[in-house]
Parts: C-alpha cells; structure tokens; sequence
C-alpha cells in the first residue's frame, strides 16, 4: 500500500510519499469435527495407489467396510500417505500423520475432514501406528520407540506444510528394548497390576502383543504371547494388524488378511507372565495400507460372551423328531441353541 504525508494549510513542503510491502499470514483452514452422530462404529482409513485414502465404517454384520469420504492424493497441496489416524475426544477433530509425496519426504501430525487439511508439526519420521488418548495427546510408534505430543487441539494449523512447526528432532517418550513392529496401536486407561496408568497396544504379526506403559508414574514396555480360552493359538491369524481401536477400555484389532476383528481381553494380560488372551468378536474384510479410528464414548456393539446360560425353552419333541431315548433320566440340553 502507499502512505503519503501531507501538507496542511500553507505548509511550503510538497506531499511525501511511500510505498510498503504488507504480507498477512495466510488463514488457518477450518476442520470440522468428525461426525460422530452418524458413524459411531469402527472406522479404517484405507489407501488406494494412483487414487487417495479412504474413510471407511466396518459394517459389523457383513464385515464389509462402506465409503463415508474419501481425500485424493491430488488435493492442494499433493500428498502421497495418510496413517495413525485417530479421534480426538477433546474436539472431536480427526488427526494422523500426513507423509508429503517421494520417498524421503516429510510427514507431518495434521486434522483433516473431508474438504481441508491443516498441518500442525514436521515429525521425525512417517509411521503408520497411532492414536489420540483420553487426554488429547497424540501417540505414535516407530521401530523401537514411542512418541508423544500433547495438547494437539491447542496447536496452530497451517494450510502449507512449510509454516508448521518443526518437531522432527522430538525425543521419544519411550524406548522399547525388544524386537517387532506393529501395525497400529489403541491407547487405554486401565490397571495391569501396578496401579491406573496410560498404556499404548498394539498386536504384532507373530501372535503377540506389544504394550507401552507412557504416564509419568511409570514407563515402560512389554511383549506378551497370545492365546485363546483355551491356550491354542492356531486360529490367532499372523501377519500385519493394521487397524486398532479402544472404545470403554477394551482394545479390538483387525487382521489384514480378512480373518476378522479380534478383541484382547483387557482383564486377562499379565505383564510377569507375558500373556493374554484374545478372541475374535466379528468379520472384516482384507484391507491394507490401511488404520483404524473411532469416535469416543460412541457405542461400538460389539458382541459380547456369556458364561453359563441357565434357562427354559419349548420343544416340541414328537414333532421335530428330537425327542432322545432317554426314559426316567435327565434329558440331553438342547443342541444347536445360541444366546444374542
């Protein structure tokens, strides 16, 4: 713009002018909240080469996963990966780590919905497990070690990738000092024998799970062996769990392969033992290049198991033929009945 100083009445100087450069800092892009009040169930985050990624919902009773949006790779400004995506209970926003086009170049924690991106800090490196706790702190695995930004929904974001913040020299909250990556992890509050802590899970390809102890009580790290009820594991699937999510504390896993969604079973691990159990709780296609996210405090519905079921039902022996040859004695219990 240009200022000019003028002379007033009969001051014998000539005007004065100036021009000046004025740059305002670009506006912060708008996310909105995710849309909790419509998609309350298990949420993936699926990459599809040459196209973008994906926002998904399982459909617990096909295991079929149905398009809610989708953010292309050609979007302003391009980007070439989106993963450890998560839901922040504190603004409800939808945040994960954006990895910029090429293959050595940067990643940054950004929200995103399905019109904007805002970029919110460089990290040291892409990962593709993460999740957002009940606090607001954003938490992501890569390799050996576990880091940590608190505050997100604090922090100013950025239509460019070059105005955010530079993090990528963060130090970890946690070095893990045993072999094995996961896929994804989920962030829970429970107590595993040493009083309530904050813990990270995540289940590894080789039938085991990986477990960060992150508060300021203690930190620490675990591996622990999976296995169903009844100790087998040949029906646990191997290879990559690619999604994870917490809803009311407990953790579910969903195989890449396509086996299903597995839960494990909060109340069964044992850190000195370094075992846990797991059961698979619904269907889910194959996926990959893929995460898992889920709105706080929604209602999942994930089936439940029942112990001892006591009851009464109605048959009509003569006519269904079931009727056993037993005579004065205790009859058989009714086969092929199921509790819903």
């Amino acid at each position: 713009y240009t200022a000019t100083l003028t002379g007033k009445g009969d001051a014998s100087y000539q005007d004065v002018s100036d021009q000046y450069v004025v740059t305002c800092p670009p506006e912060e892009p708008v996310i909105a909240e995710f849309d909790c009040g419509n998609y309350t169930g298990l949420i993936q985050v699926i990459g599809e080469k040459e196209v973008g990624f994906h926002v998904k919902q399982l459909s617990l009773k096909t295991g079929e996963y149905t398009a809610i949006y989708s953010i292309p790779f050609d979007r302003t400004p391009a980007f070439g990966g989106l993963n450890a995506a998560g839901i922040n209970p504190v603004d409800f926003v939808a945040y994960g780590l954006m990895k910029m086009p090429g293959a050595d170049a940067p990643s940054y924690l950004v929200r995103f919905d399905k019109e904007n991106v805002a970029f919110l800090a460089q990290v040291p490196e892409h990962s593709a497990a993460g999740a957002v706790d009940d606090d607001g702190t954003f938490l992501w695995e890569k390799g050996r070690n576990l880091y940590a930004i608190e505050g997100i929904a604090e922090m100013e974001g950025f239509a460019s990738p070059d105005d955010a913040e530079d993090l990528s020299a963060i130090n970890p909250s946690v070095t893990r000092q045993f072999d094995g990556v996961v896929s994804d992890i989920a962030t829970v509050r429970v107590d595993l024998g040493d009083g309530e802590g904050s813990y990270v899970m995540g289940v590894r390809p080789d039938r085991r799970m990986g477990i960060y102890r992150y508060d300021d009580r203690k930190e620490g790290a675990w591996r622990v062996d999976l296995s169903e009820a009844d100790g087998s594991t040949g029906n646990i699937p191997t290879g990559p769990f690619g999604a994870a999510w917490s809803n009311d504390g407990r953790v579910y896993f969903a195989a890449n392969s396509g086996l299903g969604v597995y839960e494990v079973l909060i109340e069964t691990i044992d850190l000195e033992a370094g075992t846990a159990e797991i059961r698979r709780v619904a269907s889910s296609e194959a996926t990959d290049w893929n995460d898992g996210m889920n709105c706080p405090d929604s209602p999942v519905c994930i089936p439940d198991t029942f112990g001892s079921v006591y009851g009464y039902v109605w048959v009509d022996w003569e006519a269904s033929g079931d009727r056993t040859a037993i005579e004065d004695g205790i009859e058989e219990h009714v086969s092929g009945v199921t509790v819903t």
